[in-house]
This record gives C-alpha cells, sequence and structure tokens, in this order.
C-alpha cells in the first residue's frame, strides 16, 4: 500500500477532504460532551479546589469550545469560503485553545499531597486523551496540538511541586501519553490506509466513469438522434391522429347536425353510380321508413316504385346539368297520408372540382301552407273587418270613402251622378236608454237588411257609426232618382220592426246630395248631404231633404251652437224663468212654468226652440234636465221662506231623461238634498214620450207619483195619443198646445179640439190647462167650455224669482 506521501494529488485531495470533514463532523457532539464534563467536574470539584480558579478554568474551556463550534458553524453554512486544507489548519488551531484549557483545572488545585484531591483532574486528563484519541485519531498533528498542551502544562505544574510522589506520577502520565500517541499513530496510519486506497477505487472509479461516460456520450448521442426521430415520428403520428380524430370529430359533429333538423337530408354519388345513396339523416330515414343503413348503398329504384323514382331522376339529372333545383311537390308518405315537400338539389364535387354527385335538403311544409292559406284568410278577414262594420256587415266610413274618391276621380264614370243619402235614425238614443244597447243592436242590424231591400247591388250602403248610414247611388242621372229612392226607404220604415216579440216604429231623416251640383269631392257631398239631413229632422223628422247652399250656412251655426253648448254650463249662461199659471176665473196663481234661458254672451238670448233639440241629440239634455231640477227646488225653498208656498212648480222631461235608468234615483236625491216639498212639484211630459215607449214611460211614472210628484201632458193634441193609452198612465194634468188656442176663437177645428181635450180630461178626472192664453176672447172662451186654467202672455210673461215674488203680492194670492 502506498503511503500518504506518495499518494497523487488527486488522492491527498481526497484524504485532506475526508480527514476535514470527519474532523469537522464530531464536533457538535465533542463541543456538547465537553460542556457536560464542565458541568459535572465543576460540581465535583467545587467544594475541594479554589472556587475562583475552578469557574476560570469553567469559562475558559467553555469559551474555547463555543471557538470550536462557531468555527465548524461557519464551514457548515459556507464550506466554499476556505479550501480543505485552510479549514484543517483553523481547526487545529481551535483544538490548541481547546487543549490548553483542559489543563487550567490543575490550578484549582489546592493540596497537591493530597492523592484523592488529585484523583479527579488526573482522571480527568486520562479522559480527555482517550477520547481525543479517539475523536482526532484522524489527524496527528490535530492531536497532537490539542493533547501536548495539557500533558506539557500539567507536568510543568507537577515538578514544580516537591512532592516525590508526583513525580512518579508524572512519569507514569507521560508513559501513558507517549503509547497512547504510538497508538493513535497506528490507528491514524490505518485510517489513513483506509483512505488510500478508497481514493485508489474512487479514481479507478472515476477512470471507470469517464469512459462510462464517453461510452455513454456515444449511446446518448445515438439516443438523442434516435429519439429526434421518434419523436418525429411521434409527432407525426399525433398530427395524423389528431387529424383523424378532428375529421371524426367533424364527422360527428356533422352527423350531430343533419340530425337535429327535422328536414329531410341526403346526398347521391353520380360518379361510379347512377345515384346510389351515401348518406342521410335520421329524419329522411324515419320519413321513408327505414333505417339508414337500410338506405345507404340502395338506389331510388331500389327504394320505390317506377315512377317514383323516374320523377326523382329527372330532377338529379336537371340539377346535374344546371347546378342546383329547387322543387315542390306532393308526395305519398308511408303512413298512407299525402305531404308537400320543398326540396333544394345541389351538385357537390370532390377535391379536383368534379362532380361527384346530388345534396338535397327537403322540408314538410303542409302545415306552413295550411298556415299560409290560413294567414290569407285572416288578413282577408282583416281587410274586410277594416272596411266593414262588425256589427250590420255593411262597409264602413273607410270604405265608403276609398269607393266615392274612386268614383268620383274615374274619367268613365264622369258622365253619370252620384247620389249620397245621409241617414240619422229618429229617436235612437231613446231606445237605446230605455230598451238596452243589445235589442238596439238588433235595430241597427234590422235596419241595415231593410236598406238593403231598397237599391240595387251596384250601389254601396255603409255605416257611418251609431245611427248614421249613407247611401251611395251611383249613374242616378238626376236627383230624381235619388229622391225616389229616399221616399222608397221612408215607406219601407212605415213598416214596424218585430225584434223580441216587440214592435218598433223607426224613423229616419234623410239628407240627400248629387254631384256635381252639390259637390264634387266626397267630404263636400257628405258634408252636404249631412247638412240637408238635419234640415229634415228640424223639419219635423221622419223625412227627406235636398241640399240647397243655404243649408251648408245653417249647420255651421249649429255646430257652432252646439260647441258652445259645452261650456255653456260651466259658465252659468243658463237661467231659469217662471211663467205664473193662473186660475183664468179670478186670476188666482195656482202654479208656474220652469223655463230654461240661454243668455249666450255674443248672441244673446237663444230660443230653447234652438237648443233644446240640439242637447236632446248630442245627449246633454241630461246634465240641462239635472241642472234645472236641481235649480227649480232651490228656487222652491228660498220662495216658500220669501212667504210664496201653496203653488206647484212644473219642470219639463225629456223622454231621454224619464226613460234613464238613474232619473228616479236622481229625483229622490235632489229631493233629500234640497228639501224640496215633493207634492209641490210637477213634471211635464210630452205626448210623443207615451207614444215611444208605453209601458216603460208608464213603470217611471209610477215610480214618479210614489213620491208624491204630480205628472202633466204637454202640448197635448199634437200627437197620437189612444185613450187606452191615457187611461193606463198616472196623470194629474192635461195641457192644451198653444197651436190650438191661438186661432181658437176662429177657427172651429182648434176649438173642437180644445173641448174634446177639455172633455177627456173631465172625463178622466184630470185638470186641464191651456198654455198661450194671449187674448180675452181667447180665456172667456175656454172659460166658457169648461177650462179654467191657463197660462199665457195675457197673464205674464217668463218671470225670474224676483219679480215672481213680486207678481204674487200684486193683490192677486196663491190658491
Amino acid at each position: 500500500m502506498t503511503s500518504p506521501d506518495s499518494q497523487p494529488a488527486s488522492s491527498s485531495n481526497y484524504v485532506t477532504s475526508h480527514v476535514c470533514e470527519d474532523l469537522y463532523r464530531q464536533t457538535p457532539v465533542s463541543s456538547a460532551v465537553i460542556l457536560f464534563i464542565i458541568a459535572v467536574f465543576w460540581i465535583a470539584l467545587r467544594g475541594q479546589s479554589d472556587t475562583t480558579l475552578l469557574n476560570v478554568w469553567a469559562a475558559t474551556l467553555t469559551a474555547t469550545a463555543a471557538i470550536r463550534y462557531f468555527i465548524w458553524y461557519l464551514r457548515h453554512s459556507s464550506p466554499q469560503r476556505f479550501s480543505d486544507q485552510t479549514w484543517l489548519k483553523i481547526y487545529s488551531a481551535s483544538c490548541i485553545l481547546v487543549g490548553s484549557s483542559w489543563s487550567l483545572i490543575f490550578l484549582s488545585v489546592s493540596d497537591w499531597s493530597n492523592l484523592a484531591t488529585l484523583a479527579a483532574p488526573w482522571m480527568l486528563m486520562l479522559g480527555v486523551l482517550s477520547s481525543a484519541s479517539i475523536a482526532l485519531g484522524q489527524h496527528i498533528p490535530t492531536f497532537v496540538l490539542y493533547t501536548a498542551p495539557p500533558v506539557l502544562i500539567s507536568g510543568v505544574l507537577m515538578l514544580f511541586r516537591s512532592i516525590d510522589t508526583l513525580g512518579w506520577l508524572l512519569v507514569a502520565y507521560w508513559a501513558y501519553y507517549l503509547i497512547l500517541l504510538g497508538f493513535t499513530r497506528a490507528t491514524n496510519r490505518t485510517y489513513l490506509a483506509r483512505l488510500a486506497l478508497a481514493a485508489e477505487n474512487q479514481s479507478l472509479l472515476d477512470a471507470l466513469q469517464a469512459q462510462t461516460s464517453g461510452q455513454e456520450a456515444i449511446i446518448a448521442t445515438r439516443t438523442s438522434e434516435l429519439r429526434d426521430s421518434n419523436k418525429d415520428l411521434a409527432e407525426q403520428m399525433s398530427r395524423r391522429q389528431e387529424l383523424e380524430r378532428l375529421a371524426q370529430k367533424d364527422l360527428a359533429l356533422l352527423g350531430s347536425v343533419i340530425n337535429s333538423t327535422s328536414d329531410f337530408i341526403f346526398y347521391k354519388d353520380y360518379s361510379e353510380s347512377k345515384g346510389r345513396y351515401l348518406g342521410c339523416n335520421n329524419a329522411f330515414a324515419e320519413f321513408l321508413g327505414l333505417a339508414p343503413e337500410d338506405i345507404i348503398g340502395k338506389t331510388d329504384e331500389d327504394l320505390c316504385d317506377a315512377e317514383e323514382a323516374e320523377i326523382r331522376r329527372q330532377a338529379d339529372e336537371s340539377a346535374l346539368r344546371d347546378g342546383k333545383k329547387v322543387i315542390e311537390r306532393w308526395v305519398h308518405h308511408p303512413a298512407g297520408h299525402r305531404v308537400l315537400l320543398s326540396a333544394s338539389l345541389n351538385v357537390f364535387r370532390d377535391e379536383q372540382g368534379t362532380v361527384r354527385g346530388i345534396v338535397s335538403i327537403a322540408r314538410d311544409i303542409t302545415e306552413q301552407k295550411k298556415a299560409e292559406e290560413t294567414l290569407r284568410y285572416q288578413q282577408r278577414s282583416l281587410e274586410h273587418l277594416a272596411h266593414h262594420d262588425a256589427l250590420t256587415g255593411l262597409p264602413n266610413r273607410l270604405y265608403l270613402i276609398d269607393k266615392l274618391n274612386h268614383a268620383l276621380q274615374n274619367p268613365d264614370k264622369q258622365a253619370s251622378s252620384l247620389a249620397v243619402l245621409f241617414l240619422d235614425l229618429d229617436h235612437f238614443k231613446d231606445i237605446n236608454d230605455s230598451l238596452g244597447h243589445s235589442l238596439g243592436d238588433e235595430v241597427l242590424r234590422a235596419v241595415s237588411r231593410r236598406l238593403s231591400d231598397c237599391v240595387r247591388r251596384a250601389d254601396i250602403i255603409a255605416r257611418l257609426g251609431g245611427d248614421e248610414f249613407t247611401i251611395v247611388l251611383q249613374g242616378v242621372g238626376s236627383s230624381v232618382t235619388a229622391l225616389e229612392v229616399a221616399q222608397k226607404i221612408l215607406l219601407a220604415f212605415q213598416q214596424p220592426l218585430i225584434l223580441e216579440e216587440r214592435k218598433l216604429t223607426v224613423g229616419t231623416s234623410i239628407g240627400i246630395s248629387v254631384s256635381p251640383g252639390d259637390g264634387q269631392t266626397t267630404e263636400e257631398l257628405l258634408r252636404n248631404a249631412d247638412a240637408a239631413m238635419y234640415r229634415a229632422k228640424h223639419s219635423g223628422r221622419n223625412t227627406f231633404m235636398h241640399y240647397t247652399p243655404d243649408m251648408t250656412e245653417r249647420a255651421l251655426a249649429r255646430l257652432s251652437l252646439e260647441s258652445d253648448m259645452h261650456s255653456a254650463l260651466e259658465r252659468r249662461e243658463f237661467h231659469v224663468a217662471y211663467q205664473p199659471q193662473v186660475d183664468m176665473r179670478s186670476g188666482a196663481l195656482i202654479g208656474v212654468e220652469a223655463l230654461l234661458r240661454w243668455d249666450h254672451p255674443s248672441k244673446s238670448a237663444i230660443s230653447p226652440e234652438h237648443f233644446i233639440p240640439i242637447a236632446e241629440e248630442n245627449g246633454q239634455i241630461l246634465a240641462l234636465g239635472k241642472w234645472v231640477l236641481q235649480e227649480v227646488c232651490a228656487e222652491q225653498k228660498r220662495l216658500a221662506n220669501a212667504d210664496l208656498r201653496g203653488i206647484r212648480f212644473a219642470v219639463n222631461v225629456s223622454g231621454r231623461q224619464l226613460l234613464h235608468e238613474s232619473f228616479i234615483e236622481l229625483i229622490q236625491e235632489i229631493i233629500e238634498l234640497d228639501a224640496c216639498q215633493s207634492d209641490a212639484l210637477e213634471l211635464e211630459i210630452t205626448e210623443s214620450v207615451l207614444l215611444t215607449e208605453p209601458e216603460l214611460a208608464s213603470k217611471a211614472m209610477q215610480a214618479i207619483r210614489k213620491l208624491g210628484i204630480a205628472i202633466s201632458v204637454d202640448d197635448f193634441g199634437t200627437g197620437y195619443s189612444s185613450l187606452a193609452y191615457l187611461k193606463q198612465y198616472p196623470l194629474s194634468r192635461l195641457k192644451i198646445d198653444a197651436s190650438f188656442v191661438r186661432d181658437i176663437v176662429i177657427d172651429p177645428g182648434d176649438r173642437a179640439i180644445a173641448q174634446t181635450i177639455i172633455a177627456l180630461g173631465n172625463a178622466l178626472n184630470l185638470e186641464v190647462i191651456a198654455e198661450g192664453v194671449e187674448t180675452e176672447e181667447q180665456r172667456e172662451m175656454l172659460i166658457s167650455d169648461g177650462c179654467h186654467l191657463g197660462q199665457g202672455f195675457l197673464f205674464s210673461r217668463p218671470l225670474t224669482p224676483a219679480a215672481l215674488l213680486e207678481y204674487s203680492r200684486r193683490g192677486v194670492k196663491a190658491s
């Protein structure tokens, strides 16, 4: 075995590194052992030695051991700071300090002659030397530097003590040290030899490793080349697999897409076969009643009869020739019914652009066609509804205006005249208010049918709204034809309508305008016919009027008056005047008739004859009637407080008021709120109301009489009341119309009528009062005929409440 001195540099470095490593490795343990020994001996010797010197020993040894531990810590935390040789020198230097510190324990020995006292330090030193042989034997210089200082220092201390026994001990002590040194040297040689052998083995291993590394480098190079080649191949395979996976995914997605639609999709090959199916979706297979695999690979000849196969072949050939084909055709479903298919056929090509075959997308549009037909029907229905009245089925205003415009602008019809008949039913609002809107609708439908029977099929009948109808007569030539048609309509309306076991006689007022004389535009013809219709109403209703230019002025005046009337009540332009009713024999005041007056701010006083008919037509009569009743009841109370009592207040009530469903409740409310005396009230009802709705009128009058209110028939004799009707009504008084009183002195006929009314009233136990008495001759003749009550200018004009009170106090007492 070669000595350490002859080892190569690499082996020397290996040995030095391992020696340094072994020395430093045991440092933490040896330092801990030193501290333990210090503690044990400090405790054991504290009572036998000089305490001060013992403390110095313990502190010094502890400090040097800490220094050596700190050096270990530095190497442990940063071994690259110094080389192994330098770290070994630093460690050896620290061992000198520790070894020297061990010997200081002898300084604490107080009695050198006492062997018992020296036993502990001697035992400690022997233990230190022995342990150093084990712990530091790897490096003889370090061992010597650690053990020599305590051996020399302790020997010197014993030499200076003149004790014989110590000499022998010193000799034995040194002898032991030399033997221990020799043992340690031998152990060191063995250790170094083992390290040298390990270094040689390591060298061999390094050489083998180098050779192996060379081989491995070659192998690694070849392996890397093979790996790169395999990697390229793997990448190519991976890309191919990814492309196949994507293709499969796209194919699956395509299959999912075409199978998710309800359309029928299939594609055929025409490059290698005569229309063999390459694929189809589930919807197409289900439509044929087959599975997809039963279709793919087959032709139309295999799947259907010869006729159907021929039809499909011709469609495919057309698509192949033109590039695409769209068809709609009825086909037989396997279930037995027929369906309408809409199919789009398109060619598809391969990578070279060569036509490969046909792809078809077909759809069952049977329900769509039905929906389209339904939609067209609904559109026609909506168009019909947009141009026709929903109640009667007649054309509406929009249709009428469109046709009338077209007729007026059509040059082929210029030679012929157009006539427009504007119709408005008389008292139709009374029918709605008294019998209800349901029956009113039936009346309108019956009227529309009756009008249709009066005109030609080419003529137009339209309902403009409410109870207004318009008839357009084309090619009338002159107004004579229009007048004849109007007369025909009036004759037809003389026949009563039978609705719900009820007979109703409905009249109509007709206005006529003829182009081009009465207007050349639709607006002019309609406006002028409307003006003529209102003129017919003012002329007594149930008649017709041909338009004249002055009617436009009257119509405009009427519209102006109607517009002003809407706000007149709010502006308090109305007031009530009271015309006295007297006993013509004594002149005694028995009552008054409340008369509504309108003081227009710019048109002065307006006669009731002008605005009352308008109010009845537009419905304002209800609001005016309510206000009059409230005003009269309030005035009755004020006059009673002024000592004017015992007279009756007569208030005119229109048919619409009487037959209105809330009229009785209104009277009750007014009487209760104003504390009015119901027995001092009298309601005057026109005779025409009794003729229109006798049953409803009778019911309303019975309720009024139960409230204690008297009822009189106004303008009696102007209508056609029957005695049977008069007998069933709870009447209190008949009023002879002023038209019979006016000429009663000179006209035997008027006097005969008056006498008949007086006799009728007496027979029915009714009071009779004459209206319009203006002369003494009229008063005397009426008294002589049995009529004792009267009113008129002979006695007084209508008065204000204050004037009435003054009138009552002028020596004429109320009876």
